[in-house]
């Protein structure tokens, strides 16, 4: 295997900003025409930030604040946009329930939440019941079919329910303070790049 810098790097880039829109290594994928051949560091860069921008007249690459250059109708815009992604993000990152002496993490999509919902409507009509789920066991890389009964049921509920509702809470607060009329410019740029930060783990 070659040393990475003995490898040749391309890009792509947005005519009029210079925001990089693909990155190739000739040695592993079709380069096309447009792309622009960058130096192993200059690649780097690129893709460790949007904020390196290709410099067009100087042919190489700058160091572009773009949050600085944003209004602030542009920067609650913007958070507001983050916030959605990040609390879907979280609402569906799955959630952790003690049963059967055990750790269990389980889904938490919309999809999950109503099976959820509906075992547990139906553990209390039929108490004697049971039910399976799906769930990572004390960590496990695979998922495990677990049979629950009314009492498994309940507890996973409400784990769910507390799980999503504080995600949603989260949220709800974030886009309460976006919305503060007496949010200071500077703040609000501080805000974005936390939540652009978040977004990016």
């Amino acid at each position: 295997m070659k040393n990475p810098e003995e490898l040749h790097y391309y890009c792509t880039f947005d005519a009029n900003t210079g925001e990089k829109l693909g990155g190739y290594i000739l040695e592993f994928q079709k380069v096309p025409p447009e792309a622009i051949s960058v130096s192993y560091n200059d690649f780097k860069l690129y893709n460790s930030s949007n904020y390196w921008r290709y410099d067009w007249d100087e042919k190489k690459p700058i160091y572009v604040d773009r949050i600085m250059t944003m209004t602030f109708e542009e920067l609650k815009a913007r958070a507001k946009e983050i916030i959605n992604q990040n609390t879907e993000k979280a609402i569906t990152a799955g959630f952790t329930a003690y049963i059967q002496g055990q750790y269990v993490k389980f889904d938490s999509d919309l999809e999950a939440q109503v099976t959820y919902s509906n075992n547990f409507n139906d553990s209390i009509a039929n108490p004697e019941g049971t039910w399976q789920a799906r769930g990572y066991v004390n960590g496990a890389g695979e998922k495990s079919i677990l049979t629950l009964n009314a009492t498994d049921m309940a507890t996973v509920q409400t784990a769910c329910t507390t799980f999503v509702n504080a995600a949603k809470k989260k949220g709800w607060e974030e886009q309460a303070y976006v919305d503060n009329g007496s949010l200071l410019l500077d703040d609000l740029r501080s805000f974005v790049r936390k939540l652009e930060k978040e977004a990016r783990n």
